[in-house]
């Protein structure tokens, strides 16, 4: 049996100071899907530490996450690590090897979702989105959406993806082409901020500072990030295009090595 989710006493968690660059959450417009049979515990998005709560090839969510969400597990080549948690998948491997999260499309009516990845950027590797049906089948027209996230900048990044749904897709596959791959983190939710995603897939990355360039990159766009937070702006007008890098500058880590997304889009 696949683990749901673990119960995690927050005020506990070893805080993380907050990211120089923000992604402000919409909170309005209209609902885009329904969780049905609730028990008012649950939170609207899916939130995985990969490699922290696992049973075999299932790992837990943080919080109880939304009914639309069923499970997220590896699987194939890989293992999962524990310092920091993560899963990963050494270089010279061969067998195929994914992260997925099942959806329940009877209850997302959403025709699209915002999907976080925290990953190492490596360089001279391959890792790509796909989305499959029910019976676990590529999507012909939803295979590698987003092309190579792999950019090689050989940083920690995290990039953001905006993900249209077709009517069968039920599994969201994070799937590795080759050499080596690390994946810290996930986090999976619906921007009911009333954009939309006109049925176009759009990704963001963010990196960590070279102490270069990238750092006063940063340092910018932490600036107007916070003035566009000041204005109440939308998500989707953070995201920008699939080709600008931001930085993590000031970014800092917990005891077990991991950005916390939960912080890092501004949801804490």
């Amino acid at each position: 049996m696949k683990l749901r989710y673990v119960a995690v006493n927050l005020t506990q968690r070893v805080r993380i100071a907050m990211m120089s660059v923000f992604f402000v959450l919409g909170t309005g417009g209209a609902v885009y899907c329904q969780d049905a049979g609730g028990d008012g515990a649950s939170v609207p998005y899916a939130y995985v530490i990969w490699g922290k709560y696992v049973e075999g090839d299932a790992c837990a969510f943080e919080e109880t996450p939304p009914a639309w969400v069923l499970e997220a597990y590896k699987t194939g080549a890989g293992e999962w690590a524990t310092n920091p948690p993560s899963w990963r998948v050494e270089a010279m491997a061969t067998a195929p090897a994914s992260l997925n999260l099942d959806l329940d499309r009877n209850l997302l009516r959403a025709d699209g979702v915002r999907y976080w990845i925290h990953y190492f950027d490596v360089p001279n590797g391959s890792l790509y989105l796909d989305l499959l049906n029910s019976n676990g089948v590529a999507i012909a027209s939803a295979t590698n959406l987003f092309g190579n996230l792999q950019q090689g900048s050989n940083l920690e990044a995290v990039v953001c993806l905006d993900i249209p749904l077709p009517l069968e897709a039920a599994v969201i596959q994070l799937r590795r082409g080759s050499g080596e791959t690390r994946v810290y983190e996930s986090l999976l939710y619906v921007d009911e901020s009333g954009a939309d995603l006109q049925g176009q897939a759009k990704a963001a990355y963010y990196y960590a500072p070279t102490g270069s360039g990238d750092a006063k990159d940063g340092q910018a766009q932490a600036l107007a990030a916070l003035a566009a937070k000041a204005k109440n702006a939308s998500a989707g007008s953070q995201a920008g295009s699939s080709t600008g890098r931001r930085s993590l500058a000031g970014a800092k880590k917990d005891t077990g090595g991991t950005v916390n997304l939960k912080i890092f889009t501004h949801l804490e």
